[in-house]
């Protein structure tokens, strides 16, 4: 009996420790393939004076982008992060700004901030209880916003003119989707009554 017991809790042992080691492979896999899936072409400084580029691997990373440009030079930004509650904080403003964000785990949280024309927005979260939360002001302004898995959240609001159309996508169970659009110029408002 004794030789059963001893044989069962080496097995486990060694069961478990084969198991971490194939996690971690996998890990590494799906971070070489999420790399050459998406491979940014180095750009030159004098086309893309404006770029910024954060990737982060592991748990509860934050990544925050700021971008201001009163010229006709545009920005982009890209952020990766691959782990679980991780933070993607992103404010642009200006003229034909690209931004795209792609989260890989869960409880991931993006925040987005985008005012100026011809904006291109794009947020990919693949895992369970991520959330997008975005604020859009301007004019001819294109985004996307994809979610994979269970218990996600997209909080959108959008005020501006000849708005593109966009495309969201919600794939899972126990979805929420809030989007707001507007035209509100404040001079237009409706006095309050009594």
């Amino acid at each position: 009996m004794k030789n059963k017991l001893l044989a069962l809790i080496v097995s486990i042992l060694v069961l478990q420790e084969t198991a971490f080691g194939q996690a971690v492979k996998n890990e590494d896999e799906l971070l070489k393939q999420l790399k050459t899936e998406h491979k940014i072409n180095p750009v030159s400084s004098d086309t893309n004076k404006g770029g910024a580029q954060i990737h982060q691997l592991g748990a509860a990373n934050n990544a925050a982008i700021i971008q201001k440009n009163s010229l006709p030079q545009s920005n982009s930004a890209f952020i990766m992060q691959v782990g679980d509650y991780n933070r993607a904080s992103l404010q642009q403003q200006g003229m034909g700004n690209r931004m795209e964000t792609k989260q890989i785990g869960e409880n991931n949280t993006y925040t987005g901030q985008v005012q100026g024309i011809h904006n291109t927005t794009q947020v990919h979260q693949q895992g369970q209880s991520n959330s997008i939360n975005q604020v859009i002001k301007g004019a001819n302004l294109e985004h996307t916003l994809l979610q994979f898995g269970n218990n996600n959240t997209i909080n959108q609001v959008e005020t501006g003119l000849n708005s593109k159309s966009y495309r969201v996508v919600q794939e899972g169970n126990n979805m929420n989707i809030t989007i707001e659009q507007g035209n509100w110029i404040p001079s237009q408002a409706a006095p309050i009554k009594k």
